[in-house]
């Protein structure tokens, strides 16, 4: 089957399979830190690398309607979901089982509500960026994961079906819309760019970061919009 988001299309089949393999390189990344790597923030600043890696895992190890149910029973606020099924996973295993666990179940294909298989893999390789870029290390992830990431991350810009409950009523997860509207996107370690404004230049795994409101990435960016996307 062939999903369409905009500009590329996409085989659901390679979709899973860069998933599987993502998930592995991911693991033996893991494997290789010390505690104190597994216990440093990542750019998800709520969530250390070892969080970080239970979030992962839990759609691995959990089928549609379990992760439904938690979704169901955290008041349909994917943020107090995510972080109880963490807590839950820290719970029953070590840090070396998550990691395990995580290469075990790499080829897993279960889809949480809201989501399709490409949103699983862009959510997998925003949170190897996050890891990556804050330890200062690299995971051996191909750039060309990350320009599927940006591209659907700007479909989610004008199409986000992934919602959660706040004060303030019903709000998508990621609102890449409000945070890049008005600039211009530009990769410099691969051809992809979007948008029109103001520059923000960098790789393309920090403007994935900073498309997904990752502050710190920012750092490492260039151009007269990063100054923009800060005061967002």
């Amino acid at each position: 089957m062939i999903k369409k988001q905009l500009r590329v299309e996409y085989e659901e089949a390679q979709i899973w399979e860069w998933t599987r393999s993502d998930r592995l390189t991911l693991a033996d990344f893991l494997a290789q830190l010390s505690p104190e790597d597994l216990s440093a923030t990542t750019l998800c600043p709520e969530w250390n690398v070892s969080d970080v890696a239970a979030h992962l895992l839990s759609m691995a190890t959990n089928t549609k309607w379990q992760l439904t149910w938690k979704y169901l029973r955290s008041g349909l606020n994917i943020e107090r979901a995510s972080e109880r099924t963490i807590a839950e996973t820290h719970a029953r295993l070590t840090d070396i089982e998550i990691i395990a666990t995580l290469r075990a179940t790499a080829g897993a294909q279960t889809t949480p509500p809201g989501l399709r298989p490409l949103g699983v893999f862009g959510e997998l390789i925003t949170h190897i960026a996050d890891i990556a870029v804050a330890l200062d290390r690299t995971v051996d992830v191909p750039v060309e994961h990350f320009l599927v990431g940006l591209e659907y991350m700007q479909y989610r810009r004008k199409s986000n079906t992934r919602f959660t409950l706040t004060r303030h009523g019903r709000q998508p997860v990621v609102d890449c819309a409000a945070l890049t509207d008005g600039l211009y996107l530009e990769a410099t370690d691969i051809e992809w760019s979007i948008g029109e404004g103001e520059l923000v230049q960098g790789p393309a795994a920090l403007l994935l970061l900073a498309m997904t409101g990752r502050q710190a990435a920012l750092d490492q960016l260039t151009g007269s919009g990063v100054e923009i996307l800060r005061q967002r």
